[in-house]
């Protein structure tokens, strides 16, 4: 299939001359040349009409938007989870609501959980979401926020920091209201990543 360059040179039009038949500025034209995949699917139908492309050539624009133009999912929120006691249990309830979204520059495979109380403010308040990522224990970073899941059913979104020997971890809150404490490994059953958080200002 034709670029929309070749189509534009085909029927004899400058940059200028297709901006203006599009009612567009002449970088958005240029743009659509350089980034032809970047386009909007809905501008790109207009635009081979515009320049006279068959209908074929049309349809099959349309389904490779069905296709390839697909947007990939990140992950899925859990509207009605925060990291607060029974996490584990209900993301792992089939019947549980969980919304797919999609957000650019995130990798895939995330869930979004909100954030509940105050141990970690203001690091991460209370209300915002945050997208978590299961990690095995040996790929721990020191220093960084996790969530952590205790085989006796507490959630805690604390700092882990290096503990008294290899066997145990201490989890620390930002809110220095709040006592660290140190755990061994094996009361650990999940930890879990912070990849990225939604504030109220963003959502």
């Amino acid at each position: 299939m034709l670029t929309i360059k070749e189509l534009r040179e085909n029927r004899g039009l400058s940059q200028t001359e297709f901006a203006k038949k599009m009612a567009v500025s002449l970088r958005t034209v240029q743009n659509w040349e350089a980034n032809q995949d970047k386009i909007p699917m809905d501008k790109l139908v207009k635009i081979y009409k515009e320049l006279e492309s068959d209908l074929p050539k049309i349809e099959s624009i349309i389904h490779k938007s069905k296709t390839e133009f697909k947007p990939e999912i990140t992950g899925y929120y859990y509207p009605n989870v925060a990291a607060a006691a029974g996490m584990d249990k209900e993301m792992q309830n089939d019947e549980l609501k969980r919304i797919p979204i999609n957000l650019p520059n995130w990798e895939k495979g995330i869930d979004f959980i909100n954030v509940y109380g105050d141990s970690m403010y203001p690091k991460f308040c209370s209300g915002e979401i945050i997208g978590i990522k299961e990690v095995e224990l040996q790929y721990l970073n020191y220093g960084f926020a996790y969530v952590v899941i205790l085989k006796d059913g507490q959630v805690l979104l604390k700092f882990i920091k290096k503990g008294s020997d290899k066997d145990h971890i201490i989890l620390e809150s930002e809110n220095k209201f709040y006592e660290s404490k140190e755990y061994h490994l094996d009361q650990v059953k999940k930890v879990f990543i912070i990849k990225g958080v939604i504030t109220k200002t963003t959502m």
